[in-house]
């Protein structure tokens, strides 16, 4: 089993990778925000996109950038939300946690003059029902090493 030294952003950058989990882009989840949108599975939200000051964003961080991050060649925070789900199917159905969370995120944001990409099991991750192998194989991936997004 592959270790992860998480003083190393390099280390995270290469889990992030290994696991294929994907971040958020907190201005994605303002916008579902604004939009009384809920959040979407990663399923749905891969190749999901959004419109900020003009430009066309994509909802999920690449992997790329987080690599570039790791670099520091590109500034960014990352954090990860730990949270109950509020249903079996759907962790915020009535959008409560993602408005709080995107409403943080934009004061963070605002403060600090960087970006904020955030770790969120259900959209970062492949969710059930899982159709292909290669969304099982990430999930999967991702859960064994869970620990290191906390």
């Amino acid at each position: 089993a592959h270790r992860y030294d998480l003083k190393e952003p390099h280390a995270l950058a290469q889990f992030l990778q290994d696991a294929d989990i994907r971040l958020i882009r907190a201005k994605y989840l303002q916008d579902l925000a604004r939009s009384k949108r809920p959040l979407p599975r990663r399923q749905e939200v891969e190749s999901e996109g959004f419109e900020f000051d003009g430009k066309a964003e994509s909802a999920l961080v690449s992997h790329a950038e987080v690599q570039n991050w790791a670099e520091g060649t590109r500034t960014a925070t990352i954090c990860s939300v730990s949270h109950a789900w509020e249903t079996k199917e759907h962790p915020d159905p009535c959008r409560y946690q993602l408005e709080l969370i995107a409403d943080r995120a934009a004061w963070y944001e605002a403060a600090f003059e960087t970006e904020v990409w955030i770790f969120y099991d259900f959209t970062s991750l492949f969710q059930y029902k899982r159709l292909f192998d290669e969304e099982e194989s990430s999930f999967r991936a991702a859960m064994k090493n869970m620990h290191i997004m906390y």
